[in-house]
């Protein structure tokens, strides 16, 4: 038996939620309502449901509820006795954890609960969408819909960086609910949810592909509010750029500096070049120099035009490379690879482009970032170019836990760290790791991984080759439909009927009287009245209609 709770102000709501709560337990259990008037001193002033079982000296549970489903779901629960008021909550993510095979749906799941500040992301219509775009410099728009997990992820990080940054962002971040006005999506070319805008006057609307955390929103954000590529007119304003003195305000969300240097005769690769820009903006800051006369800024840096000069501000490190192809497809690779840095940490968001290098990857598992021996020797390597032939990266196990799940299969348990492991990602899939009894210098990792060459080490562990599967099967909706209704199929009975219809219709044609030729215009389109007779009839001289 189920008891709502209610008082004399509010029981017409209360039995209209009721009687809905009725009809989805209709054979579960007994719905009741009870007046807070009329009930004993020692009910809970703060819930609002009562549960009694049907078994012999179960205790009544009283609990509050925000939502009819709860009710639902514990009704179905055979362990009432565990489910108090401090366990509800572990209980729903418990139960959202064992059907859910989308780790970001069951995150928004768990944290449905919690309010945002949603009024530091105004929300738009259709009117104040031209009015923000007409009067402000800069803007954010946020397309989303309120029923969707990764737009209720995306959402949140809007309303965090609105919440911590709003003194640095200089504009306001706005949202559009596709749901409630779906004209505005098409007519902004919104063919993904959710997606993100940056719109500029006298530029185009940029659209942001980055990860949905709030710090990464921010430095696209901060990033393209500037030009990309921004021309530089002397070779005082390359120096400055390249020293960080442009710009300063980016300095925390950038680093990495890089400049184009081209003549007035490289057209073509001046147009890559500023193709490229635009691919990257909001993600790398890029300047261009043309060069001519007496003007030369390559030779002050080793290299010949075009070329790209690379500056971190930080450190006070400039270097540069001579381009040998000026595609738009090959600077972008050089950029993303400089982005990443000498000896990158994989994370979640640099994973995908240290993947795509296809090279094996030589990783530094540590518990913080690498001591200054360790980087440093294999820094050294990479900048003498003795690494060639894979990837130098670090992981850091507090940063990335799934590090921790990495070791454990590699080697079956977490070993002192830091410990250095080649991973080739060929078809073979070897995993190699540096001997536990000899320490990470420049000449023992050299000599270790000329023996791997010579195939005389053994490797440790070898990758699986079989394909990446959700951890969960699907969640099956339609069995979930017709376990709360069988006779909610009707859709499946219009497809079996049509083909079989078409036969029958054709092999009624084919024997029909004249008068019943002229019923049978009238079918489609018409009123079905006076065919229903004959409809019956040709059910007689025909198969049964077993689809029914």
């Amino acid at each position: 038996m189920v008891i709502f709770l209610s008082q004399q102000e509010t029981y017409d709501l209360d039995r209209s939620t009721a009687e809905h709560v009725a009809w989805q337990l209709l054979g579960k259990a007994g719905i009741s309502i009870l007046l807070r008037d009329k009930s004993h001193p020692s009910v809970p002033s703060n819930c609002n449901i009562a549960v009694k079982r049907p078994e012999k000296d179960t205790a009544v549970k009283y609990m509050m509820m925000e939502e009819t489903r709860e009710i639902q779901s514990i009704i179905g629960n055979p362990v009432m006795e565990q489910y108090n008021q401090s366990e509800k909550k572990s209980y729903f993510t418990h139960q959202a954890i064992e059907t859910q095979d989308d780790e970001v749906a069951e995150a928004v799941y768990r944290d449905r609960k919690r309010t945002l500040p949603l009024h530091l992301v105004s929300s738009l219509t259709d009117e104040t969408l031209k009015k923000v775009l007409i009067s402000a410099d800069v803007s954010v728009v946020l397309y989303y819909t309120s029923w969707e997990a990764v737009s209720m992820t995306l959402l949140q990080s809007c309303v965090n960086m609105a919440e911590e940054y709003k003194d640095v962002l200089g504009m306001t971040l706005t949202r559009v609910n596709c749901a409630d006005w779906p004209k505005i999506c098409n007519g902004e070319n919104i063919t993904m949810i959710p997606s993100v805008k940056l719109y500029q006057k006298g530029k185009e609307p940029l659209l942001y592909s980055g990860m949905l955390g709030t710090e990464e929103l921010l430095h696209f954000i901060m990033l393209a509010k500037i030009d990309c590529p921004l021309e530089l007119l002397s070779i005082e304003e390359a120096e400055n750029y390249l020293s960080g003195r442009v710009n300063e305000f980016l300095l925390p969300y950038n680093n990495l500096l890089v400049l184009g240097i081209f003549t007035n005769n490289e057209k073509e690769g001046v147009n890559a070049y500023i193709d490229a820009g635009k691919s990257l903006r909001g993600f790398a800051s890029l300047a261009i120099y043309y060069e001519g006369g007496d003007m030369n800024l390559s030779k002050n840096y080793g290299i010949s035009s075009p070329a790209l000069l690379f500056s971190r501000p930080n450190n006070n490190q400039i270097y540069g490379i001579t381009l040998q192809n000026t595609a738009s497809a090959d600077i972008i690779h050089h950029i993303r690879l400089e982005l990443l840095g000498n000896f990158p940490e994989i994370t979640v968001e640099t994973f995908p482009t240290l993947f795509k290098q296809k090279k094996p990857l030589l990783v530094l598992f540590c518990e913080s970032n690498p001591t200054h021996n360790d980087g440093k020797h294999i820094l050294n390597l990479v900048r003498g170019r003795y690494l060639e032939h894979c990837l130098a990266c670090w992981l850091n196990l507090k940063n990335t836990p799934v590090g921790n799940i990495i070791l454990k299969q590699y080697i079956g348990f977490v070993p002192h760290l830091p410990l250095l492991v080649l991973i080739d990602l060929d078809i073979l899939g070897q995993v190699f790791m540096f001997p536990s009894d000899q320490s990470l210098t420049e000449v023992n990792i050299l000599f270790w991984l000329e023996m791997i060459k010579a195939g005389a080490e053994v490797p440790g562990y070898t990758l699986s080759n079989e394909d990446w599967k959700p951890p969960l099967p699907d969640y099956d909706f339609l069995g979930v439909m017709d376990a709360e209704s069988p006779n909610y199929a009707a859709q499946k009975i219009r497809i079996n009927m049509k083909s079989s219809r078409i036969k029958k219709t054709e092999d009624f044609t084919e024997g029909s009287e004249p008068e019943e030729t002229e019923a049978k215009q009238h079918l489609p389109g018409s009123s079905l009245r006076g065919t229903v007779p004959r409809f019956i009839e040709m059910g007689k001289k025909l198969k049964s209609h077993t689809e029914l």
